[in-house]
């Protein structure tokens, strides 16, 4: 692995540790009165992230990690410029996903290039790849019934129908 390369993946694995670690103090000062502040780890996983993005973009054997080193970046960027309509504590609490996408472009960044396997196996970064999308999707079903739920159940509420006490506590 050649220098530059092997620094990008450093500085983007050390950026999602970074926004976990953000995640992680923010989810356990919610119960505090004051949770304001605690934004510092955010600004050193972007920072960090940022000299990834810089170093890997000079590196022009590495053009893919780069391109995903990019939509991380502009994924958290995103998030800073959306932080002036959300409240402070929410969006602290989206590095967590934020912080779990950019280690696995870190992860992707040293595996192994190439074509894949003739038997249909794929690599290990396929199936980890395709047990996150998996996971996601799995997700976005439960998140899609839980809301379908809370609507159909808000409105049977909201008319005074009998049957909205029936339906299963949101």
């Amino acid at each position: 692995m050649d220098p530059l390369h092997a620094a990008s993946v450093a500085l983007t694995a050390a950026a999602g540790a970074a926004y976990l670690w953000a995640a992680r103090r923010q989810w356990l000062r919610l119960g505090e009165a004051e949770t304001q502040g605690g934004g510092r780890w955010w600004w050193i996983g972007l920072g960090l992230q940022t000299a990834a993005l810089a170093i890997s973009l000079c590196d022009a054997g590495h053009r893919s990690f780069a391109y995903g080193a990019l939509a991380g970046w502009a994924a958290v960027a995103a998030i800073m410029f959306a932080s002036s309509f959300i409240a402070a504590p929410v969006r602290l609490l989206l590095a967590l996903p934020l912080g779990a996408i950019i280690l696995l472009v870190a992860i992707a960044g040293i595996a192994p290039l190439g074509s894949p396997p003739e038997d249909g196996t794929g690599s290990w970064i396929s199936r980890l790849h395709a047990g996150f999308m998996a996971s996601h999707l799995a997700a976005v079903a439960a998140a899609g019934a839980a809301g379908a739920l809370y609507l159909l159940a808000a409105g049977r509420l909201k008319a005074g129908d009998p049957r909205a006490t029936r339906l299963p506590s949101l």
